[in-house]
């Protein structure tokens, strides 16, 4: 009995770890956006294909599945979990080489500066990082 009560206050002694509140805001941000992201491309799929020649809507569709995997992955970063940064990369990856192909390189690399900020504020703080925490 006595062992279970100092465990406790030793628990409770220690400071629990929050995530940095720009890490956290960017990631929201970045979630809010790529829900914003799905219907708004189902729905103007046909001027996306109209401005953009070599699109069609099969491609429309892979981008809406690369938007529901890139969901999940930020739900899973929220949630401390390392595969979610993979399944991000994977995203990530994918939709570049799409964008090189369809839009170009200036486009494609434009779309990696999300990646890019998360990665820094993940890895911001050194031993004390939200990367360090990722399981």
């Amino acid at each position: 009995m006595a062992n279970e009560s100092s465990e406790s206050c030793v628990a409770e002694a220690q400071p629990q770890w929050k995530r940095s509140i720009w890490t956290t805001v960017w990631i929201w941000f970045m979630l809010i956006m790529t829900s914003i992201n799905i219907p708004t491309t189902l729905l103007m799929a046909d001027s996306i294909i109209a401005q953009i020649p070599n699109m069609n809507m099969v491609m429309i569709y892979f981008l809406v599945l690369l938007s529901l995997i890139s969901v999940c992955s930020l739900v899973l970063i929220l949630k401390h979990k390392f595969i979610g940064v993979w399944l991000f990369a994977f995203v990530i990856t994918t939709v570049f080489i799409f964008n090189l192909f369809t839009v170009g390189l200036m486009p494609a690399l434009f779309g990696l500066t999300g990646a890019v900020i998360l990665f820094l504020l993940l890895k911001m703080g050194g031993a004390n990082s939200a990367w360090s925490r990722l399981h």
